[in-house]
């Protein structure tokens, strides 16, 4: 179970920073004045922040859908020496 868990915390960041992203990022349509709280003279700093957390978002849910093939991928042998050994929590 704690496989999943780990999947699922890495996905919610993952659309998390996708989202502070696209908030940081609004000053690229023309209708809104932009994400100025770094610096009201340069508004290019929320373009800069918001492409970091774009980037880290795709990578961390990339590597959220990673884990879970090779966790998917693992034989049946292993899953139960995983469930018979595993460190209860």
């Amino acid at each position: 179970m704690r496989h999943k868990t780990e999947i699922t915390f890495l996905a919610i960041f993952s659309i998390l920073a996708i989202l502070v992203g696209m908030v940081f990022m609004t000053n690229l349509f023309p209708q809104t004045t932009g994400m100025t709280i770094f610096d009201p003279d340069n508004p290019q700093l929320g373009n800069i922040s918001g492409i970091f957390f774009l980037i880290s978002g795709i990578g961390i849910a990339i590597l959220a859908f990673a884990k879970n093939r090779k966790y998917r991928n693992q034989s049946i042998d292993q899953l139960e020496y995983f469930r018979d050994n595993s460190i209860r929590d």
